[in-house]
């Protein structure tokens, strides 16, 4: 396995390369939070064109696919807590998911066909320099390959994705 970050001008790449000797599942990604100046989540809007999300159980394990309701409908921008947390996987028409703060705006452009987006609502007792909340301090935006349908991969077959942030000064 080899993951290669790079940045580029306001961008940062991220490369995932895998291969194997014997069937592997693999399931890679970045588990960033992102909070894009602010002190929480409760001013960002999210966007992304998605049909499709991932239902979980009580255990947050996959169960099936459902199509979007309105409380994850973001195919135009929308308060990120507009109906509550999210702890979900979506499927991605464009593949491609975008956030934005009042000072701030990410893009985050991938090869993945998913996107884990969480946001931090369990309260865990951490410190954060940035933020005295307990929750709602950051989100996590994860491309990912489908829940549903994990890759094996297969020996000497060669896995490679990328993802690209890219941030603007509004």
């Amino acid at each position: 396995l080899q993951v290669t970050y790079e940045i580029r001008n306001t961008s940062l790449l991220v490369n995932y390369r895998a291969t194997t000797d014997k069937p592997t599942l693999l399931c890679l990604t970045n588990h960033s939070y992102f909070c894009l100046g602010e002190s929480n989540i409760n001013d960002l809007c999210l966007k992304m064109n998605s049909k499709k999300y991932i239902v979980t159980d009580d255990a947050l394990l996959p169960i099936r696919m459902d199509t979007i309701s309105d409380k994850y409908n973001f195919a135009n921008f929308a308060k990120v807590l507009k109906d509550g947390d999210i702890d979900n996987s979506f499927l991605l028409e464009d593949k491609k998911v975008e956030l934005k703060s009042n000072r701030f705006s990410l893009l985050i452009e991938s090869d993945f066909e998913a996107v884990q987006v969480f946001t931090d609502h369990f309260d865990l007792n951490v410190e954060t320099i940035t933020s005295e909340a307990q929750t709602h301090r950051a989100i996590a935006i994860e491309p990912q390959d489908n829940q549903l349908n994990r890759k094996v991969l297969m020996p000497n077959e060669i896995y490679e994705r990328n993802i690209r942030y890219r941030f603007t000064k509004l």
